[in-house]
């Protein structure tokens, strides 16, 4: 850098014009150093407007608002910028300590050292000038911000929908602003904190931990929704059936096609005593368990006509069927197998009711539940697996029986397949699901 002497006037606040600014080297004149520690806000004030009254400022190249000094020319702006925010801060700034004056006096220097540069458009120094200044305004930062202690946090958790005692202690942050709160009176929003505790149903307390402080906030749990058990082969919702179109089951497994578009009332499938009906089609079903479980949430409308839950629909040697039978009494499971036709009457009184059946058929035993409750155990001649004939049934269908012009009368709400035993618990929970679920 040059070394040049130049007299820089500015005001000071009473609107006296103040000289003898001398740079030198790149120092202050002890005369304005002197000045500068009891007046260090008009120092920054005049430097500000002799940057603005003396520099050029440049249209190309784009000034870099990161200050990474291509050019010390161009950058005069951005270094009047600079100024303009440490002249604010100065302003806020009561009670100004000694290390604070110090810092903002190599702070000026820098700034005063780059001004004469600039107005010689000498710019052989310009990044160790940069450099000097970035360093000083950060020593004058850490002079007005010293460190503060961390005195406390807060907790605002303001709950915005159910919270299940499955979910995460991460998702409660979306609805949790955390503050830490400083000796110097200074508040912050924080993300990086640590939840711990248990969501269980009912009021749950849980822990904020940040920088060595913590504080609690209470979350309303509820026990999360029931779910099916698991390892369905396939679950028909009556919630996602539209008239007209495939019913399609949860698992993904199978689409049932509608013959005479069975239409929707009550939430349910309906079947009207007409020829609708949904069709199965082919049939991919595990059989190593050798059990099969089926269960549909129904509800007659005619106590004088049979309803079928399955039905496989040929004349003679129908693989599996499960129909209700009102009229009689009893409901129904026939199946061929083993070279032998089997028929179980299972007796029942019916009612115009929800009702909820499960059928579960192994080898051998097949036992049937109405709701909650079991019905009847009963033991046959089968060796054929039910899943094997499940697969080989050739018309499955729910809703009718089409060969004798059987037509269900009754409202279908879901229905499930499972290709392995269920324990009375699981049927507990299923049966809770649709209770829940439908009332």
């Amino acid at each position: 850098m040059k070394v040049t002497t130049r007299e820089v006037k500015f005001r000071d606040p009473n609107g006296r014009m103040v000289s003898s600014l001398v740079i030198g080297n790149g120092s202050l004149h002890d005369e304005v150093a002197d000045y500068l520690d009891n007046n260090p806000e008009p120092v920054a004030t005049a430097t500000g407007e002799w940057l603005t009254e003396n520099i050029t400022q440049p249209t190309t190249p784009v000034v870099d608002t990161s200050l990474k000094i291509s050019g010390a020319a161009a950058d005069s702006k951005t270094v009047g910028d600079e100024l303009d925010e440490l002249k604010s801060e100065i302003s806020s700034k009561t009670g100004l300590s000694e290390d604070f004056k110090v810092a903002l006096d190599a702070f000026m220097t820098a700034m005063l050292s780059l001004a004469d540069n600039v107005a010689y458009d000498d710019n052989i120094n310009g990044d160790v000038i940069y450099t000097q200044i970035e360093t000083a305004k950060n020593d004058v930062h850490s002079a007005m911000y010293p460190p503060a202690s961390l005195t406390r946090i807060t907790a605002d958790y303001r709950q915005s929908g159910d919270v299940y005692d499955t979910a995460t202690l991460n998702s409660l942050k979306s609805d949790l602003v955390v503050i830490a709160i400083y000796d110097s009176g200074t508040r912050e929003t924080v993300t990086n904190y640590a939840l711990s505790g248990t969501l269980t149903e009912g009021t749950s307390t849980i822990t904020v931990s940040y920088g060595g402080k913590t504080t609690t906030f209470n979350v309303i749990v509820s026990a999360s929704p029931l779910e099916p058990v698991a390892g369905a082969y396939a679950i028909w919702d009556a919630r996602d059936y539209t008239v007209g179109q495939t019913w399609s089951d949860r698992i993904g497994s199978i689409a049932l096609t509608p013959t005479g578009s069975p239409v929707k009332a009550n939430g349910a499938v309906q079947f009207d005593g007409t020829a609708k009906y949904f069709s199965f089609g082919s049939l991919s079903v595990p059989t190593a368990s050798g059990v099969v479980c089926i269960q549909a949430s129904f509800k007659l409308t005619d106590l004088t006509k049979t309803s079928f839950i399955v039905c496989d629909d040929v004349a003679e040697n129908a693989k599996i069927n499960i129909a209700l039978r009102p009229q009689d009494g009893v409901i129904r499971i026939q199946f061929f197998g083993g070279n032998r036709a089997q028929t179980i009457n299972y007796s029942y009184t019916f009612d115009s009711d929800w009702h909820f059946l499960t059928a579960k058929l192994g080898e051998g035993t097949k036992i049937v539940y109405v709701d909650n409750t079991m019905i009847e155990s009963k033991t046959d001649s089968t060796n054929t697996s039910i899943a094997q004939m499940l697969n080989s049934a050739t018309a499955l269908k729910s809703g009718a029986y089409t060969v004798y012009n059987g037509y269900s009368n009754m409202y279908l709400r879901s229905l499930y397949i499972y290709t392995k035993s269920l324990s009375d618990a699981d049927i507990a929970n299923n049966y809770s699901v649709e209770s829940t679920l439908w009332g």
